[in-house]
């Protein structure tokens, strides 16, 4: 009987149930064990888990056929004495719980299956090693520092888990008669020196990670252990890898993030992930078949020889150094060729090999042109990315008729090319950041285009794209665009971004609000004595008609008077230069998940001279990310209203967070979302984060990560969740699904994630020059020394052109998930506001 998660309170009427043989009630807020459960004497699986209970009753031990009792994610500090009593037991979860000893009675027990992690030991429990029969152990996110040698006489033991310890080293002896070992995990531990595993001869899964300091690069022979299926080493200071000839059944091969200069003899039907590495060459056994061959971010100056690898699906090289291209490397197996970031010039005419080729990236190698003979031969092309190049002829485009998806940012375009017009299976289309300055109208021949990116361009109309009756996403963001065409025709639209227009009268996009779901705009409200107050991000018709309310609620704008005022019409050189984006930039993009959304919200010259700027990222989805950005400055300006600001911007921070959650759920929303929003005031910055975005103070010469770190990467994060009843796997994700211990909306998992931000306020100094916001997908391919570096760098653009580079190289990095950027020029905001006033 399964009654978790459902906060009951148990009747003595299940003692009624007195042939049940499984009782599972974790998640209910149990304080004790019910003693009543003693009745159900058929009891053979007990599950309590993920409660607050303290201790194991004695009276529990009635219940005599119990083989399988799970109490993990409790509060128990002390296992008892009287366990032995359960002589039937083998099952034996104790994890997450504050457990820093083990009674010598365990001895005595039978137990096969015993789980300890995330507890408080700083050794191995004195009864382990005598628990002989034991088959599966684990000993995972404790403090243990290294595993004694009497351990040997675990004989028994097949799956043995010691992760997120503080082992260095430890005797290979302990070894020596684990021999029906078949699962050993080492990640997370400290190695100065890496054991030798050739006693264990069954071994099927071997997995290290963050060993960043050995005595020796060498990572041990493992040609014995010819059992091998899986390797895992990540993000280590290995140079040298051993042969793997004798793996005849490995099937993965994970060697990521390392310092490797080579890979020999690659074993034949074996996926390989060897990024982000030093390899230059590698070799492959004959007849080899590796569905997964990943290259990327290594040394190699020519594309690999892989004349024994005809049946590889997926091949990355991206990130290399590759100019010269090996006559065998490609084969008519490859269905997706990922070449980015290669000073190749021209295609490799080989890719015409590739016939059942569907996926093909050569984002920024330094192209010029396609020829019509590599054109030709990707008739089954569906997605091509040509981003970050300088092509100047699309001839012979047309032959791409199957293609669904093109992007073609960052191309110094000046015009639309004709034959993109041609391709009539296209559903995606990507062309930002070029110089067009006309939507040709053979574009209506897309009849399939559902998304359409031509953001920072200069386009300044776009009434021809009504005729596209199935297009569903348009971004025009920062473009040249004064006025809007009748848009009562477009019912299909879903999402439409308009950002650093100058929209001559942008209210009249309000009646078609309720036609299309997101519209994401720059406005203006003008108020009397007081600056414009200036709005940017996601649109709600509501919301926009509660705009005068607003303004005239608020402490600070004392006035019924609401009228619009108009932002300048930029000349055509000056694209970043309206205004605002002298001050703040933003960088959004789709990435690879599709359904999540990454939505930012901007009010400037809130409290009469201050800003307020606001990120958040989709998790499971977008729907709550849209109603933040959209509901949260309505929210925050209704919270200080009749107080004196600058002392209730931290209250009003969290209250909105608060207020928002509780929205979402009225609204049975059940999609999360991180946010992050700071304020800026009287030279005083306020962040509140909850999630995975992040913040940063850039100064010329350092930059500081603003907050906390609240991704269940984060052991001290991920443990909580643990102690609170909550499942975090291996990928670090809440039930398998969310990554952070903080977020808005909680979802289903209420009683585990936390909705109230955490609030850091800082005083400006004259030394800070930049505040940069960034989702998840960017900070994981770009660490924040380079992002400080880009900034610097680019100083001399306005912050929109930064935001977009920086969005841009992440799009080149493969990122994942979707993108948001923002940053403030803390210059350039204190010289407005001194101008100003």
């Amino acid at each position: 009987m399964d009654l978790s998660e459902n906060e009951i309170v148990f009747s003595k009427q299940l003692k009624t149930f007195n042939s049940l043989t499984s009782l599972i009630v974790s998640n209910n807020k149990l304080t004790e064990i019910p003693i009543f459960f003693t009745e159900l004497t058929n009891l053979k699986k007990l599950d309590v888990s993920r409660n607050q209970i303290a201790l194991i009753p004695q009276i529990l031990t009635v219940l005599k056929d119990l083989q399988d009792l799970n109490i993990s994610n409790n509060r128990i500090t002390e296992i008892p004495l009287f366990i032995d009593s359960f002589e039937k037991l083998r099952q034996f979860d104790c994890s997450y719980n504050d457990l820093d000893h083990l009674p010598k009675a365990l001895v005595n027990m039978k137990i096969i299956n015993f789980k300890l992690s995330g507890n408080k030991f700083d050794n191995v429990p004195t009864p382990i090693p005598q628990m002989s029969l034991l088959t599966h152990l684990d000993l995972s996110e404790n403090q243990i520092t290294s595993i004694p040698e009497i351990c040997r006489q675990l004989s028994h033991l097949q799956s043995l888990d010691l992760h997120s310890n503080l082992i260095d080293s430890f005797s290979t002896r302990v070894f020596e008669k684990m021999t029906k070992m078949t699962k050993l995990n080492f990640r997370d531990n400290p190695f100065k020196v890496i054991p030798e595993i050739n006693s264990l001869i069954h071994l099927k899964e071997l997995y290290y990670s963050n060993i960043t300091d050995p005595i020796d690069r060498k990572f041990p022979s493992v040609s014995i252990n010819n059992e091998l299926e899986n390797i895992e080493l990540i993000n280590s200071s290995i140079e040298e890898f051993p042969s793997l000839l004798n793996l005849t059944k490995m099937t993965l091969l994970y060697l990521h993030k390392n310092e490797i200069t080579s890979i020999k003899d690659i074993p034949r039907r074996c996926s390989v992930d060897a990024s982000f590495n030093k390899i230059s060459e590698i070799t492959i056994q004959k007849y080899a078949d590796l569905p997964v061959l990943k290259l990327d971010h290594n040394n190699f100056i020519q594309t690999p020889n892989l004349s024994q690898c005809e049946k590889v699906q997926l091949l990355d090289l991206s990130y290399n150094n590759i100019s010269t291209i090996n006559d065998f490397t490609f084969h008519t197996s490859i269905e997706q060729l990922i070449l980015n970031n290669n000073p190749l010039r021209i295609p490799p005419i080989g890719i015409t090999k590739c016939s059942h080729l569907t996926l093909l990236s050569m984002s920024n190698c330094e192209i010029y042109s396609i020829p019509i003979d590599v054109v030709s031969g990707l008739c089954n092309l569906k997605i091509l990315d040509i981003s970050n190049n300088h092509i100047i002829s699309y001839e012979h485009f047309e032959y791409l008729n199957k293609l669904e998806e093109l992007r073609a940012s960052s191309n110094n375009m000046s015009f639309f090319p004709k034959e993109f017009c041609e391709m009539s299976q296209m559903k995606v289309l990507i062309m930002n950041n070029n110089k067009i300055k006309v939507i040709p109208e053979s574009i209506k021949g897309l009849q399939q285009l559902e998304s359409l990116d031509l953001s920072y361009n200069q386009i300044r109309e776009f009434s021809i794209l009504e005729l596209n009756k199935k297009l569903k996403e348009l971004n025009l963001s920062f473009n040249l665009i004064i006025e809007y065409p009748n848009l009562s025709q477009w019912n299909q639209l879903e999402e439409f971004i308009i950002i650093g227009n100058s929209l001559v009268n942008f209210f009249g996009l309000v009646p078609y609000c309720k036609k299309t779901k997101i519209i994401t705009a720059t406005y203006n409200i003008q108020r009397i004595k007081q600056p414009t107050l200036e709005l940017t991000g996601i649109l709600d018709d509501k919301l926009i008609k509660k705009i005068p309310e607003i303004v005239a609620n608020a402490n600070e704008f004392k006035s019924k008077k609401v009228g619009l005022k108009l932002l300048q019409t930029p000349k055509e050189s000056m694209l970043f230069n309206i205004d605002s984006y002298k001050i703040i930039g933003i960088g959004i993009s789709r990435g690879n998940e599709k359904y999540m959304k990454s939505t930012i919200c901007v009010a400037r010259n809130i409290f009469t001279n201050g800003i307020l700027v606001g990120s958040f990222e989709g998790i499971l989805g977008g729907r709550t990310a849209r109603l933040c950005s959209y509901k949260f400055v309505d929210y925050f300006l209704n919270k200080v209203s009749n107080k004196v600001v600058q002392e209730s911007i931290e209250e009003s921070l969290i209250s909105t967070f608060q207020r928002l959650n509780e929205k979402i759920k009225e609204k049975n929303l059940n999609d999360v979302s991180s946010g992050l929003v700071y304020v800026f005031y009287n030279k005083i910055l306020y962040f509140a984060q909850c999630g995975s975005i992040k913040s940063y103070i850039i100064s010329n010469s350092n930059i500081k990560e603003i907050g906390f770190d609240h991704c269940l990467s984060n052991n001290e994060m991920k443990k909580k969740i643990m102690q609170k009843g909550g499942l975090v796997d291996n990928n670090n994700m809440l039930n398998g699904v969310i990554n952070v211990c903080k977020c808005i909306g909680e979802s289903n998992y209420h009683n585990l994630l936390n909705t109230t931000p955490d609030i850091t306020k800082i005083e400006y100094d004259d030394d800070f020059k930049f505040v940069l916001t960034a989702s998840k997908s960017v900070w994981d391919v770009i660490d924040q020394n380079e992002l400080q570096s880009i900034v610097i760098n680019s100083a001399h653009i306005q912050p929109p052109g930064i935001a977009n580079l920086i969005r841009n190289i992440a799009l080149e990095r493969n990122c994942k998930g979707n993108i948001s950027v923002t940053i403030l020029s803390l210059d350039s905001f204190i010289e407005t506001n001194n101008e100003e006033t």
